[in-house]
């Protein structure tokens, strides 16, 4: 039992549809009994996780299907690669990573078409092209969909590119960065600017 390692996925804004992914040597399983732990391997609930894996969502309109899940036990942290097509009233891929533990418990929690939220992540001065000075030094920012901070062990983030180059999202529709840029005298007010992130990367 010991050489096995766990990770849960939930499914929807309301968390309604979840599921276990079970490491065991080198075979990938999933549980999908919804139950709050994982089934032990050889059940007739616990599956190899052989993708896709389609899913649905109790609200009756939305699917899931898992196009990829690909554990890697080599790191000092365990984790599983996962990606996920959405399809229903919206339409989106997503991807994350999700930390594997010994104990269900300890495991980490994935949250697939949960709430959104935009995140900025500060980028070293090798990320062109929008970038800006902070303390003397080059600073470029990334803007990041997700449904969990993406500095957690583990975290989901909508897909930037629905293919190589095209954004995932419908024309128009991008995060904003507004930035207050201080002046020189504490009198002065700032200056604020507002960035279009239209560029995926």
């Amino acid at each position: 039992m010991s050489n096995q390692l766990y990770c849960h996925v939930v499914f929807g804004p309301e968390r309604s549809l979840g599921v276990w992914f079970i490491l065991d040597g080198n075979s990938l399983y999933i549980d999908c009994s919804g139950d709050m732990l994982p089934k032990r391997t050889g059940l007739p609930s616990v599956l190899p996780a052989t993708c896709p894996v389609e899913l649905a969502d109790a609200d009756g309109r939305t699917r899931y299907t898992i196009i990829s899940a690909v554990p890697n036990r080599e790191n000092k942290h365990p984790k599983l690669f996962l990606v996920v097509d959405i399809a229903g009233p919206v339409q989106y891929r997503q991807y994350g990573i999700i930390d594997l533990a010994e104990q269900p418990q300890l495991s980490g929690v994935a949250h697939v078409h949960g709430p959104l939220r935009v995140h900025i992540r500060e980028r070293g001065r090798d990320h062109p092209p929008f970038a800006f000075g902070l303390d003397g030094k080059l600073q470029s920012i990334q803007a990041m969909v997700t449904t969990s901070p993406p500095n957690s062990g583990s975290w989901v983030a909508v897909s930037a590119e629905r293919e190589a180059g095209v954004s995932s999202f419908p024309v128009g529709v991008c995060p904003v960065a507004v930035i207050d840029f201080p002046t020189a005298t504490p009198e002065t007010l700032s200056i604020r600017r507002h960035y279009t992130l239209d560029k995926v990367c």
